[in-house]
């Protein structure tokens, strides 16, 4: 530009200094005008030369940006699904959320639709990363839950380069007090029971009764071998009185619900000897006779302690002969009723 302004100058000055003589036709420019535009002319070729460059650099790095991969999505649409977005639909609702933040998504993902009834729900798993989302919509298409999941999938293209959170510490380990071990259902034992209770209708209407077992337990079922004691009675008859007392053998079989706690029925039987002695009389005397009875039992057991359990029974007796208490020429003492009841409390003691 400069050379240029040169020459127009010099071409103004020239007609200057030649006032006199306007109507002088102008000389062609001299050899050194020649040279001094030749620079000019090539001063401009050159920028023309920088333009065109960096305009094919511009178009060549857009092409690139533009060339850059899509995020790799994995669409899986169950039949009843198959209206709901597909892969393309997916990455452009993705990158309308974030911009261009789809191109920065370097990880694997995997989106499955599928419908139940009216749900129509969707799992979004990040396949390098081993992240999942899940979300469901009720309604009548999947046009909304698709908008979700394309906002899901930005999100999670946004925070693939962010570290996981650490774990926390674990906390110190309390050793535990460990209980003993339980007996095993399956395990016999033998028990131990002593106890008392009450009488109804064997001797006399009521009396005190002592109960001793020892039997052999297997789960819901035991048998046992026992005896049963009713101190003696006296049962008055003028002038004088009758003592009656029994001394029995029991053998029990039981069955039972419930564990710990037992509820069960047992089957008895007893025999033994029915001992009656006169005094008070002109003639006293004491006769004895065999005794023997059927009955049912109720119970109810329990643990107390280890190896120490309660039991609780109500049954009914009834003697296989009839019995009663008298003294001949002054009268009868006591005749027992066809049916007794005997209802006792023990404790029980059992092996390990």
């Amino acid at each position: 530009m400069i050379a240029a302004k040169a020459y127009i100058q010099s071409r103004w000055v020239e007609g200057a200094e030649n006032h006199d003589h306007q109507n002088r036709p102008l000389a062609p420019p001299s050899h050194g005008a020649r040279n001094d535009v030749a620079p000019v002319i090539s001063s401009h070729w050159l920028m023309r030369r920088s333009s065109v460059g960096l305009l094919v650099l511009l178009a060549l790095t857009t092409a690139a940006l533009d060339a850059r991969a899509d995020p790799t999505l994995e669409v899986i649409r169950t039949d009843e699904a198959f209206e709901c977005p597909d892969g393309a639909e997916l990455l452009e609702l993705a990158s309308q959320v974030q911009g261009s933040m789809a191109s920065s998504a370097l990880h694997a993902y995997r989106v499955s639709f599928e419908r139940t009834s009216h749900v129509y729900r969707a799992e979004i798993v990040d396949e390098s990363a081993a992240r999942t989302r899940h979300l469901e919509d009720v309604g009548p298409a999947c046009a909304p839950l698709g908008r979700a999941v394309a906002l899901a999938l930005a999100t999670m293209w946004g925070t693939e380069q962010e570290s996981p959170a650490p774990a926390p510490a674990p906390l110190p380990r309390v050793a535990a007090a460990t209980p003993p071990p339980p007996s095993p259902r399956g395990a016999s034992r033998w028990l131990l029971s002593a106890g008392g209770g009450v009488a109804l209708g064997i001797v006399r209407s009521v009396a005190p009764a002592l109960v001793a077992d020892s039997a052999f337990e297997h789960p819901h079922f035991s048998w046992a071998l026992g005896g049963l004691w009713i101190p003696p009675q006296s049962l008055p008859l003028a002038p004088g009185a009758i003592d009656v007392h029994l001394l029995a053998a029991s053998v029990r079989g039981c069955a039972w619900v419930l564990e710990p706690t037992h509820l069960g029925l047992c089957a008895r039987v007893l025999g033994g000897e029915l001992l009656a002695q006169s005094g008070g009389y002109d003639f006293d005397g004491q006769q004895s006779r065999t005794w023997f009875a059927v009955g049912l039992e109720a119970f109810l057991q329990g643990p107390l302690a280890p190896h120490l359990r309660y039991r609780a029974a109500a049954g009914a007796l009834a003697p296989l002969r009839d019995q009663s208490f008298s003294i001949q020429n002054v009268g009868t003492a006591y005749t027992p009723p066809p049916l007794g009841a005997l209802f006792t409390l023990a404790l029980e003691l059992s092996t390990p």
